[in-house]
């Protein structure tokens, strides 16, 4: 659910589409690769610091790449897939141009504990982005949106319930809640973004989100903690008190006789 925008530099795609791509606003793009030598990630033409303006190209990426892709039932179970492999479970929400509200909302009160409704989380984040419009170098937001005549107008049109969220509100939740936004895509070639604010947040838990296709948002929950999908832990618990009962229940009768 990304809006349209016309971005100042070319697409950017990273050279090794395995990796996680952790983005922050400060001007700094970082890769963690999994065993992989510091003089591949040269001759491959890995490149160092850069402007913020790659964060919101490396998240526009996604968009693009899903024009690609024709299905979307084969996307969400792509993205089912993947969530699996990575440890999570989709928790699906109603949508109606509010998905990213939706997601948000939910992770907020599972990670941090903070109860919002869809609409009040809506408001809260464009407040926070109407009263840091800019990034830390001095660039303006508005940079980063396509389609609107004025900074203004554009998060008039946000603060509208139905409007889709994009990667400038994606922004403003890391910001805002000072907490990372960790994004996974149901495109299998593209890779996780990390949004994350603009100061250190070591230690902080991060929202994760389920990105399908170009059209919805959802929210992604711990395997081990989604009473809806029971990990082995749970199951294990559960034969555990199980047969436990059945002990008991059988004394009990025995007692009776």
């Amino acid at each position: 659910m990304f809006s349209v925008a016309s971005f100042p530099s070319p697409a950017y795609r990273p050279n090794h589409l395995n990796s996680l791509l952790i983005l922050n606003f400060t001007g700094v793009e970082k890769t963690q690769e999994d065993d992989v030598p510091q003089n591949d990630l040269e001759k491959d033409g890995a490149t160092g610091p850069m402007t913020g303006e790659p964060i919101f190209v490396a998240l526009q990426q996604i968009l693009l790449e899903a024009r690609i892709e024709s299905s979307k039932t084969k996307l969400s179970q792509t993205l089912k897939r993947t969530a699996l492999e990575k440890g999570f479970a989709i928790s699906d929400n109603q949508g109606e141009g509010n998905c990213m509200f939706f997601a948000l909302s939910e992770q907020l009160d599972l990670v941090k504990g903070i109860q919002m409704s869809h609409d009040e989380l809506r408001r809260t984040i464009v407040q926070h982005l109407r009263e840091n419009p800019r990034l830390p170098n001095g660039t303006e937001l508005f940079h980063f949106v396509g389609g609107y005549s004025s900074w203004d107008a554009y998060l008039t049109n946000m603060m509208v319930d139905g409007t889709w969220g994009d990667h400038v509100i994606l922004h403003g939740a890391a910001n805002c809640f000072e907490t990372c936004v960790h994004v996974i895509s149901s495109l299998p070639h593209c890779h996780d973004v990390m949004i994350c604010p603009e100061y250190d947040v070591t230690g902080s838990n991060r929202l994760v989100l389920g990105h399908v296709h170009e059209l919805h948002y959802v929210s992604l929950i711990p395997y081990s903690t989604d009473l809806r999908h029971p990990s082995s832990l749970h199951f294990g618990l559960l034969s555990f008190f199980l047969v436990l009962s059945a002990i008991f229940f059988h004394f009990y009768l025995n007692i009776c006789a």
